[in-house]
Parts: structure tokens; C-alpha cells; sequence
């Protein structure tokens, strides 16, 4: 048998949606973590794509009278309504909504407005079925009516691939001049997603705090990221007069890390070999610079903070290797397609150059020749952030900066499923990045009051494992060196005068003169005083045990 099948809950990264990751002990949901992220974040899915979280962009995609959307009889003239949950949906849910609509002189719609990237292809997705002949209806709406669709008596997906013409579009269920008259149908699951393909469906209500479980590892793990904002504007429209040489790029010209055909080709012209942009940057503070590159008829590039080479790295997207960094660390990762995710980070940013953000095509690390005329490469999801290491890519932005939420996960009032008087807590993560003096916490506690405590994971860049009781250590293991992408298994058994702790298989410190503090609620992240992550990483397993496990156990458990 499993030592986690003894566990009192169990949180494995395979369920979600949104305010919520789903643990599967307890059966009963009682354990299930809500989840907040007031934002947008993305994330690498199961096929090594990356992936906006959640990718639908509409709102309210199963109540269409929910705010955003709008209910538009066409200035009087037409009428539409709408009754929610008033069928079974294709899912066997109760959540199909019915449109009534009578065109009038104009037309009855509801609609929503939808902020996208200009010249960017999307396509939208509808669930929708007849309740009375075969109407046709319009289904979306960009500069000219699109989408119209002839729907029958069975529930179809139908879908519309556009290229956005505006920054604003509509995605729609209405009558228009040339539909039927009236119609009395169906609808459910409106999405609409970047690409040229409907991805499968997602529900949204405001489309916030939706978990993201990445596949950078291979199996899901939960991603867990400390706030950061996304200073470069147009971050992925490279053609944009934002940057510099913009006239030197070919948009949507190769297929990116997204999978989508919006992946920017850069050509050498008259000797000018770069890309710059100039957010205003803070000295003695670290920033993260970071790009998707992939090579073209030319391979060596570098990400520079100012137009010369006193503080940049270069990259080789032929060997995926970088080197003959200044002023700063490097890094470079494969991420499929011949495509790198190249990174620099330095702590004294040139703030007097005329580019805080520069990549060019450049000569070092054993190039023979310049780059002229003609030489190629393709960049895409740019990024300047605040922070000692780069985070996900945040985006797309476009004329402002874009700010991504921190992640935290937590439970408040399940004082059953946590050892009160003996117990042991498990986590298995990937140590992804180590910052100052920052958390990463798997925590039971008292509230949020904190004179109670119990927490594995690490603080001020070691390992550790702590518990307080009414404001007073009881029992503390130490720093314990940690390495950054090095995966933990760790585990803290407890009882009365009896505390272990193990990492990886391997026994790290005892107590025997401890109590426990009483406990109520459950934290993955930071402390829920604040439900702010403050570091990223990626949590594979968390369990809690309502038993103080053997050191034979414990050793079984943690071993890698």
C-alpha cells in the first residue's frame, strides 16, 4: 500500500478550475485548495506549448446576461431574452441558456467587447442547437459581421477562425440584416482563443484565478510565481513603432513557442542588426531580460541593458549554449521547434543608455563573420521584470505594461484533516529559483495570526523546517544548503517531544522536546496573511499525514 493512501489529504496537480485545485483525498472535496491569482498567467501545456492561463478570453462564457455581455435589442426595434441553466448542456450539466431573439428592423444581440491584439488570428467557439427550425444567426463581430452560422436541431461546436482587424472585438450570439428573423436556440460554452484552432473548451465566470499546472518537467506540477510586471510595451508585436528597427521585422511570419503563426522574423538591413526599446529602469535594483529566439540564416544574438556590450549575454541557437556574459548571469533553455527561451539578469541596470532592452545580432562565443544584409532570425514574447531570475513569460502586452498576479493556494477551517497532537506534512517541489531572504511555504497554522505554525520548504534561500507555538520556537531545523533546479522531497513528522526531519531519503534533524501547536488551515505559497507568493516554484506533491510516521517511513517517502 502507498504511504499515501494513510494521508488525510493529498494534493497531486491533476484537477482545477477556476478558485480552485482539486486534491483527491479527501474524496469529498473538503480538502480541495481555493485559488487566487487576480490575473492572467501562462504556463507550458502537455504538448510543450506556451499557453495563456486561462487561454478563453471571453467572460461569463455559460451566462449570456451576465455581465460583460451586453443584451441589445437593436434601439428598440428587435428583442432578446435570455433564460439561464434552462437546458442540458453538452457536458450533462444544467447550465444551457436559451436565446429568444426577434430581429425587429435591426437586430437582437448580445455581445461583449473583447480586447485583442491587432493582426493577431483567434478563433471563437460556440456551442449552439436549435429549439425550432434551422435559423441563421451571426455568431461574432470585427469591422464587417462574421461568423454566421446556420444552426440545427442537435447540439454542434461551431467555430470561426478571424485575423483581428481592431484592438476591439465582439464575440456575439444575435440576428443581423441578413439572418433569419427570429430564432429560439441553445447556447452554451462561447470561447474564443489565440490561434487558428479551438482549443478545448474552458469555463469562465471572470476568468481570474485559474491554477496553472506546467508540464516543464514533463508531468504537471503546480506553478507558483511571485508578482513581477512586464515592462516592455507590444511584446510580441516586434513590427510595432514601439521598437526600434521595427521596419526591419516580418510579423506572424513562423510559428512561436505558442504554436500559433505569430512568431517575428528579423532581417538585417543596411548593417542595422537590432531591436530596442527604453522602460524606464531603476539603478541597484535586479531585473530579468528574456526572449524566445530561434535561428534563422544567422544563429548568434545578444540580449544587451544598453546598446553596447557592458552589460549582456550572448546565445548560440545552434548549440544552445551561452556565454561571454558581463554584468550579469545567463541562461538558455530548449523549448522545442529549434526555439530558445534566452534569459540575462543583472543587478546594475544601465539607466543612462539610450535602450534599457537590446538584442542583437551580434558576433562572439567563436563567430567567424558579422551579420550583413540579409541575415535572419526570429524572436518572439519579449520581457523586462523586476526580479533576481525571470519568471514565466508575461503577456502578450501591448501600448502598457502588464502585471501578473502572485499565485497562492490555501485552505482555512479543515482543523480534521491536520494532526493536531501528532502528524507529518510532505512536499515534493522543484526548487526553481532562490531570492533574498524569500519564502516558499508549505504551512499549517492558527488563523492567520501565525503564533501558531508548522512549515517545510525554504526561507532566506536554505531548506528548512519550523514550527512556533503562541509566538515561540519549539522546533527548528536549520538552514539546510539547497540547489536551485535540484527536485526536494521533504518531509516533517511530529509528536509530542518526537520531530524528524527528512530530504531526499536522508534524515537532517531531531527533537525531542517539542510541542505542537493547534492548527486550522493549510498554505501552499506564502503565509495567507498575505496569499502572496514571493518566489517561483513548482510543487509536484503536498500531503499531510494525521499520524507522526515512522523514520522508516519517512526515509521510504522522501527517497527521489
Amino acid at each position: 500500500m502507498s504511504l499515501l493512501e494513510q494521508a488525510s489529504l493529498v494534493m497531486i496537480p491533476s484537477g482545477y478550475k477556476e478558485d480552485v485545485v482539486y486534491c483527491p483525498k479527501p474524496t469529498d472535496g473538503s480538502g480541495d485548495l481555493t485559488f487566487t491569482r487576480a490575473s492572467d498567467g501562462t504556463r507550458v501545456n502537455s504538448s510543450g506549448l506556451v499557453e495563456n492561463v486561462p487561454w478563453n478570453l471571453v467572460k461569463q462564457s455559460e451566462q449570456f446576461n451576465a455581465s460583460p455581455w451586453v443584451l441589445d435589442n437593436g434601439a428598440g426595434t428587435g428583442s432578446i431574452a435570455v433564460t439561464n441553466n434552462y437546458a442540458t448542456a453538452p457536458n450533462g450539466t444544467l447550465t444551457a441558456d436559451r436565446l429568444q431573439l426577434v430581429k425587429g428592423s435591426v437586430y437582437a444581440q448580445t455581445y461583449q467587447p473583447l480586447s485583442v491584439i491587432s493582426g493577431a488570428q483567434y478563433t471563437l467557439s460556440v456551442y449552439l442547437k436549435s429549439l425550432s427550425g434551422t435559423p441563421t444567426i451571426t455568431t461574432f463581430f470585427d469591422t464587417t459581421p462574421l461568423g454566421k452560422k446556420t444552426i440545427t436541431t442537435e447540439w454542434v461546436r461551431y467555430d470561426f477562425t478571424f485575423v483581428a482587424s481592431t484592438s476591439t472585438v465582439y464575440p456575439l450570439i444575435g440576428l443581423h440584416t441578413t439572418d433569419s428573423a427570429t430564432a429560439d436556440i441553445l447556447a452554451w460554452g462561447y470561447q474564443v482563443n489565440q490561434g487558428s484552432t479551438a482549443k478545448p473548451y474552458f469555463p469562465t465566470t471572470d476568468r481570474q484565478n485559474v491554477p496553472r499546472l506546467t508540464y516543464e518537467g514533463g508531468c504537471p506540477s503546480l506553478l507558483l510565481e511571485p508578482q513581477r510586471t512586464n515592462l516592455l510595451t507590444y511584446s510580441e508585436q516586434f513590427d510595432n513603432a514601439a521598437w526600434t528597427n521595427y521596419d526591419r521585422v516580418t510579423q506572424n511570419s513562423v510559428i512561436s513557442p505558442s504554436g500559433a503563426q505569430d512568431g517575428s522574423t528579423f532581417t538585417v538591413l543596411s548593417t542595422v542588426s537590432f531591436l530596442g526599446q527604453n522602460p524606464t529602469l531603476t539603478s541597484s535594483t535586479p531585473y530579468s531580460f528574456s526572449i524566445y529566439a530561434k535561428k534563422g540564416n544567422w544563429d548568434i544574438f545578444r540580449i544587451g541593458n544598453g546598446s553596447s556590450s557592458t552589460n549582456a549575454a550572448w546565445f548560440d541557437l545552434t548549440n544552445g549554449t551561452t556565454g561571454n556574459q558581463v554584468g550579469g548571469t545567463s541562461k538558455i533553455e530548449a523549448v522545442g521547434n529549434d526555439w530558445y527561451r534566452c534569459s540575462y539578469t543583472t543587478s546594475n541596470p544601465n539607466i543612462g543608455g539610450t535602450y534599457s532592452f537590446f538584442v542583437n545580432l551580434s558576433t562572439a562565443m567563436g563567430a567567424t563573420s558579422s551579420p550583413g544584409d540579409g541575415s535572419t532570425m526570429s524572436f518572439y514574447a519579449a520581457q523586462i521584470e523586476e526580479g533576481s531570475y525571470p519568471t514565466s513569460y508575461i503577456g502578450p502586452t501591448t501600448s502598457a505594461a502588464v502585471t501578473r498576479v502572485a499565485d497562492a493556494a490555501y485552505k482555512t477551517g479543515i482543523s480534521s484533516l491536520i494532526g493536531q497532537t501528532e502528524g507529518t506534512m510532505f512536499l515534493d517541489f522543484v526548487l526553481d529559483s532562490v531570492d533574498g531572504g524569500n519564502d516558499f511555504r508549505f504551512s499549517v497554522t492558527e488563523g492567520a495570526l501565525y503564533n501558531n505554525e508548522i512549515f517545510i520548504g525554504m526561507t532566506n534561500g536554505y531548506l528548512r523546517a519550523f514550527m512556533q507555538e503562541s509566538g515561540s520556537a519549539v522546533y527548528d531545523s536549520g538552514n539546510i544548503s539547497a540547489i536551485v533546479g535540484t527536485r526536494y522531497k521533504m518531509a516533517l513528522a511530529y509528536a509530542n517531544n518526537d520531530v524528524v526531519f527528512y530530504v531526499n531519503g536522508t534524515q537532517k534533524n531531531i527533537s525531542s522536546s517539542a510541542t505542537i501547536p493547534n492548527t486550522d488551515e493549510i498554505t501552499i505559497g506564502n503565509r495567507t496573511d498575505s496569499k502572496a507568493m514571493v518566489v517561483k516554484e513548482t510543487v509536484n506533491q503536498a500531503a499531510l499525514f494525521k499520524t507522526r510516521l515512522t523514520n522508516t517511513e519517512l526515509a521510504a517517502l522522501t527517497t527521489l
